[in-house]
């Protein structure tokens, strides 16, 4: 994964700890985690968009390079500073996208995708900014293998994640709601294919305050300590 200063604006001050820390996405790190020392906690718009690309990129039914993800944040994912951009009368009623061929979160999605599914991965990832408080929906487009089927793409994921309390699999036909998982560490993912085009649609929808920030941390410290994962975790969490 890049720590270059031109993703990240700075150069890292302890470069010594980069190959001692675990990459806690928590459903896909889990035999890393217990007894780790430093655990760094996945960017929100990369945990939406890395828990349905990893395992189908990894069974080789879609592609790694050539992967586009549009996803759109509610304006807490922007912090807690006032800046103009954030401020309500310039969000309010605006779809805005931003960093858009430069977001940080690029070379993480990228470098992760390609160390956890074995194959070089190339993403191109804009983000935008809409006028909700909280929640993600990450919309990933990847080169399918021929003749793939939704019904294949969902038996893989809804496989890989069958022992993942957070991770809700739905049914074909059904698209996620960053609505329903409001103030819950809980993701959504569904995939289906474009048939026209051999392109897989894959979507990862989550609260950004929650599964995307401090939720997961929790859910990493729960593996790490040998706590049942879902301590702290299984009420709402609904402010801001």
């Amino acid at each position: 994964m890049s720590t270059s200063p031109a993703w990240y604006g700075f150069t890292h001050p302890a470069p010594a700890w980069l190959e001692k820390a675990v990459y806690g996405l928590s459903e896909l790190a889990a035999g890393q985690l217990p007894g780790a020392v430093l655990v760094a906690n996945p960017g929100c718009y990369a945990t939406a968009a890395l828990l349905p690309l990893v395992p189908l990129v990894k069974a080789g039914l879609v592609a790694g390079s050539g992967v586009v993800i549009d996803a759109k944040s509610g304006i807490s994912g922007a912090g807690k500073v006032p800046t103009e951009s954030a401020h309500f009368g310039t969000a309010d009623g605006s779809i805005r996208p931003y960093g858009a061929g430069t977001h940080r979160h690029t070379p993480e999605i990228e470098g992760t995708l390609g160390g956890l599914s074995g194959v070089p991965a190339s993403v191109t990832f804009v983000p935008h900014l809409v006028p909700a408080v909280r929640g993600i929906v990450a919309t990933c487009y990847a080169p399918a293998a021929d003749a793939l089927t939704a019904t294949a793409l969902l038996a893989v994921l809804t496989e890989a994640y069958a022992a993942s309390p957070f991770v809700r699999v739905l049914p074909e036909g059904r698209l996620p709601d960053s609505k329903r998982l409001h103030g819950s560490n809980a993701v959504e993912l569904s995939a289906t294919i474009d048939g026209r085009t051999g392109t897989a649609i894959l979507v990862g929808a989550l609260d950004n305050l929650v599964k995307g920030a401090a939720g997961q941390a929790i859910q990493n410290l729960n593996l790490m300590h040998g706590f049942p994962e879902t301590a702290g975790l299984e009420a709402l969490a609904v402010y801001p």
